[in-house]
């Protein structure tokens, strides 16, 4: 199954939550699963790795919970990216979507079965903020 695409905005120094529902089957069975979440340098080097042996990613038959800390988002280095833009990042329940200037990131979000089937379950474009307050 080809990965789905969702983009997401991390504002640096703020905690960053956020839940992606799977749809109902077989294959949302995953709470046994090990999980990887992986943003990327433009060298293709990890900005940020959140695991669920270590901490920041949690599975759920059904859903998975990822999480970045405002301590590991301040820490945040910026240097190691040149692209900036745009990033629309989708509302929950029909709202409006969205939408920060920022530096742009590749992440993946991976999951590995009891078996050891690794399967890429989404793919996106991070934009990271540095600061939305006045002369920070």
């Amino acid at each position: 199954m080809p990965a789905r695409r969702r983009d997401f905005i991390l504002y640096i120094g703020d905690t960053f939550i956020r839940q992606i529902n799977l749809r109902s089957g077989p294959e949302a069975d995953i709470a046994d699963f090990t999980g990887l979440f992986v943003i990327y340098n433009d060298d293709d080097s990890e900005l940020i790795a959140l695991t669920t042996e270590t901490s920041g990613i949690t599975l759920h038959n059904g859903y998975i919970e990822i999480e970045i800390t405002d301590a590991v988002s301040a820490a945040i280095s910026v240097a190691g990216l040149s692209r900036t833009g745009t990033i629309i990042e989708p509302a929950d329940n029909c709202e409006l979507p969205y939408s920060a200037e920022g530096y742009l990131a590749r992440y993946a979000l991976r999951v590995e079965s009891t078996t050891g089937v690794v399967t890429t379950l989404l793919t996106g474009t991070v934009g990271i903020v540095e600061s939305v307050v006045e002369g920070a």
